[in-house]
């Protein structure tokens, strides 16, 4: 992170209360997503259809039994993810007062900023394929954007403790505005069994949102004390995450519960478990 500010006052007594501030900042995040023990689907079809007894994987082995070292091998993998995402932001402000009203100085800010956020998701070459079993599938992506903004604000006394008003002790508004630019790009995706190819794409769109507020202290502090009454009117608008707009597609598995009963228990181990179930008789 990176900033200077400063005051603009020795450009003269009107720039006595103006301030600037420029600033940047970078930030940067990556990851690394093992996953143990998933199941390779052309692993396991070539494990089931192969002939080597060193090398079979054969699923319907009872708890006393195992598959090879080499059949395990073949079927149960570990899946490599790894993803990272990075934010560079610059950042430019100024503020101070324009003229003064009777009730006080019309005071002022305007500012400008610019983000870049960059986002990667790399998937497994089985995932990207939609090759494994239990693990969530999916297509690799890249996405990126540009936001340019700018905003200013404006604010104005109508009534000032100065004047001590009946009903309006102080009472200003502050009128602010926000406009956006955004300009993002998505990778192309490779196609797979389940989904067709995805082309790169770019897209374009902007927002502009005011906001108004109020701000009202009907009688002086020292009659009900510090009542002050705010109110506000906002637009706003909310650009989607680089994940949302990503054109890799998803193929993933609910888990659902039930439960066991001791029927379930009993089918499930065997004669093991029966063995070992008390037993009682009599007789004349």
């Amino acid at each position: 992170m990176l900033g200077l500010r400063g005051e603009m006052g020795e450009f003269g007594d009107y720039f006595k209360t103006w301030n600037w501030e420029l600033g940047f900042r970078y930030s940067r995040n990556e990851g690394q997503h093992l996953s143990v023990g998933e199941v390779s689907e052309p692993g396991l079809r070539e494990a089931l259809l192969d002939t080597n007894p060193a090398t079979a994987f054969d699923p319907f082995l009872n708890f006393n039994a195992h598959n090879t070292k080499a059949a395990r091998a073949k079927v149960y993998v570990t899946l490599h993810n790894s993803g990272e995402y990075e934010l560079p932001i610059g950042y430019a402000t100024i503020n101070g007062d324009l003229f003064n009203l009777p009730a006080g100085p019309v005071s002022f800010a305007l500012g400008g900023e610019y983000d870049a956020p960059r986002w990667t998701r790399d998937r497994d070459a089985l995932n990207t394929t939609f090759q494994s079993i239990g693990s969530t599938d999916g297509g690799s992506a890249r996405v990126n954007r540009d936001v340019w903004s700018i905003y200013q604000e404006v604010r104005v006394p109508f009534t000032s403790p100065t004047w001590n008003f009946p009903g309006f002790y102080s009472f200003e508004v502050d009128f602010a505005e926000r406009e956006e630019w955004y300009s993002q790009n998505t990778s192309a995706v490779l196609p797979s069994e389940a989904f067709p190819f995805q082309p790169a794409a770019h897209s374009q769109y902007n927002a502009q949102k005011p906001k108004v507020s109020v701000r009202w202290q009907p009688l002086d502090p020292k009659y009900i004390g510090a009542l002050t009454l705010r109110g506000s009117y906002t637009e706003a608008f909310h650009a989607p995450a680089l994940s949302e707009i990503s054109p890799a597609s998803t193929e993933g598995f609910d888990w659902r519960l039930r439960p066991i009963n001791m029927r379930d228990l009993l089918r499930l181990g065997g004669t093991r478990y029966r063995k070992s179930q008390p037993t009682a008789g009599g007789g004349l």
